[in-house]
């Protein structure tokens, strides 16, 4: 069961990373680009797991390889930093919740998919992007559902933590990418000229 868990998680982060490339797309930037101008910080947020630890290599992408103004760089990757995180706040607590709620044999109709909405929403608002917090908003989600009398039936997910956590965390940054970039170009503080300029400049580089 554990191990269908893990699958479900990484296949959920790889359906919400396509959606990721295809909101970079529709805001000018071919995917295959912006993957080799992010790929340090989502490197880093895979293998330390903290968002919040991620952070410069973050804003210095945003800035230096994406060509975003740097106000509206850190200010977009600081906010994605601590709040509405795609992996820990989202997809995480919604997976754990359903499947505390399949091994508790609880009915889930149309208001139980509608409240788990509600909560994880509200409740992704103020989660630190830091190792082992996805642990507390699963809980807060959990209770928020009326599930939280059966918290300790996720005993052996959270055991294998730190496996689910890199996916989720570089998740997480990919959506504070995306989000600085959606932000950058609709407030005119995406230099396409200077972005397309650079990457002219090094594909001479690399012809010649």
């Amino acid at each position: 069961g554990v191990a269908k868990f893990i699958l479900a998680l990484y296949v959920s982060v790889f359906i919400m990373f396509l959606i990721h490339l295809l909101i970079v797309s529709l805001n000018g930037i071919n995917p295959i680009t912006y993957l080799k101008k992010v790929s340090k910080p989502l490197m880093l947020a895979f293998t330390s797991r903290s968002s919040l630890g991620t952070l410069p290599v973050t804003i210095e992408a945003l800035n230096d390889e994406l060509k975003i103004e740097l106000g509206t760089a850190s200010f977009v990757a600081s906010l994605g930093a601590n709040m509405g995180m795609n992996g820990c706040a989202g997809i995480y607590p919604a997976l754990m919740a359903i499947t505390i709620a399949n091994m508790a044999g609880v009915d889930k109709d149309i208001s139980f998919y509608v409240m788990l909405l509600v909560v994880i929403t509200i409740s992704s608002l103020g989660i630190a992007g830091l190792p082992g917090t996805a642990t507390m908003a699963v809980s807060v989600v959990v209770s928020g559902v009326g599930l939280g009398a059966y918290f300790p039936l996720a005993g052996g997910i959270l055991a294998i933590d730190p496996i689910l956590d890199m996916g989720r965390t570089m998740i997480n940054v990919n959506g504070a990418t995306t989000t600085a970039i959606t932000v950058g170009n609709s407030l005119g503080k995406l230099d396409k000229e200077a972005f397309a300029k650079e990457n002219v400049v090094t594909n001479e580089e690399k012809t010649a």
